[in-house]
């Protein structure tokens, strides 16, 4: 569990430095970024389903 605690840290600071270059929020480096790290099922059945559903 570690690991993770310490890659979500590595991310944050990634999409701070990245927000401020940019001049964008940093939520839009940190989502992509954070989405590798969550492991299981349920992300890949959450991301499938929004990607294929039509609204």
């Amino acid at each position: 569990m570690t690991q993770y605690f310490v890659a979500a840290i590595i991310v944050t600071f990634y999409s701070e430095i990245c927000a401020r270059i940019e001049k964008t929020p940093a939520t839009t480096f940190l989502i992509a970024a954070i989405i590798p790290l969550v492991p299981g099922r349920a992300l890949y059945n959450t991301m499938s389903y929004a990607i294929n559903s039509r609204l």
